[in-house]
């Protein structure tokens, strides 16, 4: 970012009031003297450029103060800082952002000089010797800032018009008569020719001065002679810190600098400057500047280079010639190649980079010399142990290499990226745990994820039953090593019957630690290749399920984060192992009652054609509560029934069976359809509250041809007539069996005349989480239509290939067909 430069003034910029000048200097010399202060400056703040510029002061400053008279709002000082929080603050200069604080000065106090909140400039006290606190020291000096404050408000667009034209007004030349030429030689001619001028800085006087050539860097050709504020304006933005601080440590040193930086010239280009020169003391002992400035733009030198900061900075830098051989290395590339930097120059790069991969780096360098692009990449130096970021450009002397230790850095990286591949493998492996139902699912997600998530070359998995650790699941072991792992007595010592007697982690860290405690062991911990175990028990309330053993090729030392990251993540996989159990428990009782209360064959019945189909729900259990019959009664009657309790577990399956009985009894008491679920109804509230059922009962006398069909909650039955159309039964729903025991159900009679098929479903046929009751039910009715001449038993299994989406089904499918022959 470039120093923003104000637009040229007009010839008369406003005038400042003579009442607002002469109240300044008065505040400021009090609040000089009530905070015992060296120097006290007023600062405004140009909002547009983003620049603090000095206006006043209480008398002159110290040497170099005139450095301090341009402060960017993007420094981090005491200043910027009062502008930015509207907020004063003392502060010692070694906490002000000062890389060398001016020796003796005491603390600086930021005084924000503000108008209704908007900071219009800082008033800067340096070198405070008084103790007292900020508060005390704000109530004496707050009635001086105020009155500045006033002046500000009135007069900062003409003060700041005043700076603009101090610092961009054009530099007059010196006065007196010119140095004469040398006997041999005019000295200003050849310093003109290599562009290499002069100056001289007194620094008590605050009075600098330039010869023709030195100026010539700032756009002017007459020499300069008075502050140097206005040179100083010029000085780049981003360069301006390092050369206060540069010369700030020559002063305080009374030692010499060099420094680089970027100067905007008059025709708004930039131009690169290199100053060199050193503090000394006049005859009369005062300090003095001296030094040559030099145009360094387009043509900067390798000896500049290795005169410069490069033998000492941090970062390696060679210089490479088109042959690839060395011809500049600073101290830090000489250490890296472990080399004598004498011994280095001359060498071929590759010599430097001997600890590293020839692939690594040597195609990087050949694009920068073919392709004139600057490329970075990464190396490590096995020998160091460390990575090191490579950075090639091509210079006019050759192509320069940089070093950059990023070892450290690298390892936070990665160190971060570990931690969040961790979180996420941690989180898809809880999210699949809780996806798991029984102890098959368990184990494919422990054979999938575990190994990943702990960074283990194996992971076995033991169940506890009869004395013995049973083996369940397993992942990186061979044949032989599992053979050794497959039954594990508790009784015989062993790293997993240690873990399940004391229920606590076991950790071995080495193969030696592990025999030296079990030496029976050696054959197996030889045949598995462990290098390092950890066995988890996995415990859960007062009882242990089994262990987790977790592998390592080679010996590891594990910190006390990742032991509790393993202990965390098999405190989840118990819990589900645990669920795992009981929902195998489960749904082997509910399989076993739903056997036995639907083994029953269907009754063989004479003119009447029978078909059933039924299909799980793909969650839960997959053991639900749906269930059909039929009901073989007097006088030539038929009991057709399919019904649904809600749930997909064993209480579904015991409802459902209670509810069936029930039919079945009232059924052989002689009730019809709309009694016989009233009683049901009122019994299962008074059995079981919490039982929700939805049934259909057709009871169909062959003989007339006709139907009496009730339902509770239930989807309506289908009914096709012998002409091949088909159409839902219009009957009232009624409320599913459960919910109010007052519930007066009503029965419709049907015509079921020879020929028509009669459809009971429960709605697991009709509706999914895809398809809306209405849909599935009318794509029913066009299937039974379809197929008019297809069995009974052909037709129930194409509707449930046909109607169902498998994909989607979330319910408990159930068909049953009755077709009057």
């Amino acid at each position: 970012m470039s120093t923003a430069t104000p637009e040229p003034l007009a010839s008369e910029p406003p005038q400042i009031q003579p009442k607002d000048e002469e109240e300044l200097l008065p505040s400021l010399l009090r609040i000089d003297a009530i905070l015992q202060a060296i120097h006290t400056g007023l600062f405004v703040y140009d909002p547009v450029s983003g620049v603090l510029n000095m206006i006043a002061e209480s008398h002159p400053g110290p040497p170099l103060s005139e450095l301090w008279s341009r402060i960017f709002i993007d420094e981090k000082l005491p200043t910027t800082e009062a502008v930015r929080t509207n907020q004063a603050s003392i502060t010692a200069l070694d906490d002000a952002g000062l890389d060398v604080p001016p020796v003796g000065l005491g603390q600086v106090v930021s005084l924000p000089v503000a108008v209704d909140g908007n900071v219009l400039g800082v008033i800067s006290a340096a070198g405070c010797q008084n103790p007292a606190e900020l508060p005390e020291l704000l109530r004496q000096v707050q009635p001086d800032v105020e009155r500045i404050a006033a002046v500000l408000g009135r007069s900062l667009t003409v003060e700041l018009a005043r700076v603009a034209t101090r610092i961009f007004q054009q530099p007059q030349p010196a006065a007196g008569p010119q140095l004469p030429p040398a006997p041999f030689e005019d000295p200003l001619a050849i310093r003109a020719s290599v562009g290499c001028g002069t100056f001289c800085w007194r620094l008590g006087e605050g009075v600098v001065h330039l010869d023709s050539v030195a100026m010539s860097n700032f756009g002017s050709r007459a020499p300069f002679a008075g502050s140097p504020v206005q040179l100083f304006s010029r000085v780049h933005q981003a360069d301006y810190p390092l050369l206060r601080r540069t010369l700030s440590k020559a002063v305080v040193e009374e030692g010499g600098f060099a420094v680089e930086y970027r100067v905007l010239h008059t025709d708004e280009t930039l131009r690169w400057v290199e100053a060199r020169g050193r503090v000394t003391r006049d005859a009369q002992g005062r300090p003095v500047m001296v030094g040559v400035l030099t145009d360094t733009t387009g043509r900067p030198t390798w000896l500049q280079l290795a005169s410069g900061p490069a033998d000492t900075m941090a970062d390696g830098l060679v210089v490479i010639d088109q042959d690839w051989r060395v011809i500049y290395a600073n101290e830090t590339s000489a250490r890296i190649a472990e080399l004598e930097r004498t011994d280095l120059v001359g060498r071929h790069i590759g010599e430097l980079m001997t600890q590293t991969d020839l692939e690594a780096w040597e195609p990087h360098l050949r694009r920068v010399g073919e392709g004139r692009q600057q490329v970075t990449f990464e190396l490590y130096f096995s020998t160091l142990s460390r990575w090191y970021e490579v950075r090639a450009s091509l210079q006019s002397s050759g192509i320069a290499v940089y070093l950059r230790d990023v070892h450290n850095r690298r390892a936070v990286v990665e160190r971060d990226r570990s931690r969040a591949l961790r979180r996420e493998k941690a989180s898809s492996f809880a999210a699949a745990l809780g996806g798991t139902l029984g102890v098959d699912d368990v184990i494919f997600v422990v054979e999938q994820q575990l190994a990943a998530l702990f960074e283990a070359d194996g992971v076995a998995m033991h169940v506890a039953a009869d004395g013995r650790l049973r083996l369940i699941a397993a992942v990186g072991y061979t044949a032989g090593g599992l053979a050794q792992l497959r039954t594990l007595d508790l009784d015989s010592p062993s790293p997993m019957a240690d873990a399940v007697r004391s229920e606590s982690l076991q950790v071995y860290q080495s193969p030696d630690e592990l025999v030296e405690r079990y030496p029976l062991m050696g054959q197996t911990v030889a045949g598995t290749g462990t290098g390092a175990l950890i066995v988890v028990p996995l415990g859960y309330e007062d009882s242990t399920l089994g262990v987790v053993c977790l592998r390592f090729d080679r010996p590891r030392t594990f910190s006390n984060g990742r032991i509790a990251f393993i202990e965390r993540t098999c405190a989840q996989l118990t819990q589900a192992l645990y669920r795992a159990h009981r929902y195998d428990d489960e749904l082997s009782l509910a399989a076993r009652l739903r056997d036995d209360v639907l083994a029953r064959p269907l009754h063989l019945v004479p003119g009447l054609e029978l078909a059933t189909e039924y299909r799980a729900a793909g969650v839960g259990l997959a053991v639900g509560g749906d269930w059909f019959d039929v009901i073989p009664l007097t006088r030539g009657r038929i009991g057709l029934l399919v019904g649904d309790v809600e749930g997909h577990d064993a209480h579904a399956v015991g409802g459902m069976s209670t509810v069936r009985t029930a039919v079945r009894a009232y059924a052989y008491e002689g009730y019809g359809p709309a009694a016989i679920l009233g009683r049901v109804n009122r019994l299962v509230t008074e059995l079981d509250p919490d039982l929700l059922a939805t049934c259909c009962y057709v009871e169909l006398t062959l003989a007339t041809g006709y139907a009496r069909i009730a339902r509770a909650g239930h989807p309506a039955p289908v009914l096709r007539s012998p002409d091949g159309h088909s159409a839902q039964v219009d009957l009232p729903a009624g409320l599913p069996l459960g919910v109010d025991p007052g519930e007066a159900y009503r029965a419709v009679l049907t015509p079921v005349p020879a020929g028509s098929l009669l459809a009971l479903y429960s709605d697991g046929l009709v509706e999914s989480r895809t398809m809306s009751i209405d849909q599935g039910t009318d794509q029913l009715i066009e299937i039974m239509d379809q197929y008019t001449d297809m069995a009974v038993a052909d037709l129930a299994h194409q509707i449930i290939n046909q109607r169902l989406d498998h994909a989607a089904l979330g319910d408990d499918v159930t068909l049953l067909l009755a077709k009057c022959t």
